[in-house]
């Protein structure tokens, strides 16, 4: 949050230190970073309230007590890039297994619990693999493998937060990288694109 609120002044500081001959380069890379960093906190905030609703709908069909509480529970853990989907399986097993239901009275509590985690692994897989990939687009333009081994070195290095941010710092290094690759072999980096912004404006 801070650094999109950061990003307009980095714009004005930008513009008076980088020479006129690398404006149109650093204008490229100033709108990729943006842009890759806005589509990644938009996608994944509503991903994470559609996981949200529907396994509140969800929870509330099969009469879990606390619906609410584990569906928020399980959205704000599915804000962590493609893996959490699958660490909100955990809370989603105990909880039916400690509280039962109120719909499936004869069910057992592990048999319920099993049953909540299934149909939710459904649910989630649907979202991750149909809806996600179209609503992030290319904003990461990072291999999911990439992605995966990613999320698990920057929870050991930052807990929770290192987790969620990875992936956009992994594509925003990946951008500067290919650029100063690019610039080694005296290549145009971005052949044919024009900046929209003005950098300094």
């Amino acid at each position: 949050f801070l650094i999109m609120l950061d990003l307009p002044h980095a714009n004005r500081s930008i513009g008076f230190w980088v020479p006129l001959a690398y404006q149109r380069e650093a204008a490229l890379i100033y709108e990729k970073i943006e842009r890759t960093w806005t589509a990644f906190f938009r996608g994944q905030l509503i991903i994470g309230v559609i996981i949200g609703v529907i396994t509140f709908i969800q929870l509330t069909a099969m009469g879990q007590p606390s619906a609410i509480v584990l569906s928020l529970v399980v959205a704000l853990i599915s804000l962590i890039p493609t893996i959490g989907g699958i660490i909100a399986l955990i809370p989603l097993f105990f909880a039916p297994l400690l509280q039962g239901s109120t719909v499936f009275l004869e069910m057992s509590n592990l048999t319920f619990a099993l049953l909540v985690v299934i149909v939710n692994l459904i649910i989630t897989q649907i979202v991750w693999n149909v809806i996600a990939p179209k609503i992030l687009g290319d904003a990461l333009n990072l291999p999911v493998v990439v992605i995966i081994v990613g999320v698990f070195v920057g929870a050991a290095v930052g807990g929770i937060l290192g987790a969620f941010l990875v992936a956009p710092i992994m594509s925003t290094i990946w951008l500067i990288v290919n650029y100063l690759v690019r610039k080694i072999a005296q290549t145009d980096p971005f052949p044919g694109e024009k900046p929209i912004v003005v950098l300094g404006a």
